[in-house]
């Protein structure tokens, strides 16, 4: 079976990580969170880090010659974003490899800064293939769906969810629980990521 992953909030305990890459940042996670959005919803491919940093000193939150010295910090920080993932994701991944399924990762967002965050993981080492995309996640089923019977999504985005089963009715979905798997009505049963060992045979 082609098992495909999401990484944010799936693999990776995102919201901790955000939490200190803002401490890693010298700000408060109020300041990030607020810095994040606007930036984001004012972005065109979602976060940049070099325009989140313009976007801090144009606010006031850092001065312009803070900007290399900050970026050089975040740089180090990512370089940790093993300590970030849940303590099941290595080995589930572990054991689902093993047991000779392929295992696939799907993430959205600016294409630069997910590079950043994958490259650095070690976990990448169980995936064959890892496809980032800023555009729906949903515009890249071409790769699955000659294969739709035997790929199976893990994901924590409901509304993600959703809209790949329309076009991949066949796929099977394991939705795990986090903040985005009521964000969109649906039927599915929420499960833990430890589940897929269960599930997955």
């Amino acid at each position: 079976m082609i098992i495909v992953f999401d990484l944010d909030y799936t693999l990776l305990n995102t919201k901790k990580f955000k939490s200190d890459m803002a401490k890693a940042m010298g700000i408060s996670l109020a300041v990030f969170k607020k810095s994040y959005e606007e930036h984001s919803k004012n972005s065109a491919t979602n976060y940049i880090l070099e325009d989140h940093l313009d976007y801090l000193v144009k606010t006031g939150k850092y001065e312009a010659s803070q900007k290399k010295i900050i970026k050089k910090k975040v740089m180090n920080f990512l370089k940790k974003i093993d300590n970030y993932l849940f303590s099941s994701a290595a080995p589930v991944l572990a054991e689902l490899s093993a047991r000779g399924h392929k295992l696939e990762m799907i993430t959205y967002g600016n294409r630069r800064w997910q590079r950043l965050k994958v490259g650095n993981l070690k976990i990448k080492k169980y995936f064959q293939r890892v496809i980032i995309t800023d555009k729906n996640k949903h515009d890249q089923l071409r790769f699955w769906k000659k294969k739709e019977a035997n790929v199976c999504f893990v994901n924590d985005n409901a509304k993600e969810v959703v809209c790949i089963r329309e076009i991949l009715p066949r796929a099977q979905f394991i939705l795990i629980k986090g903040p985005y798997a009521f964000n969109h009505p649906h039927n599915f049963k929420v499960y833990n990521l430890k589940d897929c060992l269960k599930i997955i045979k």
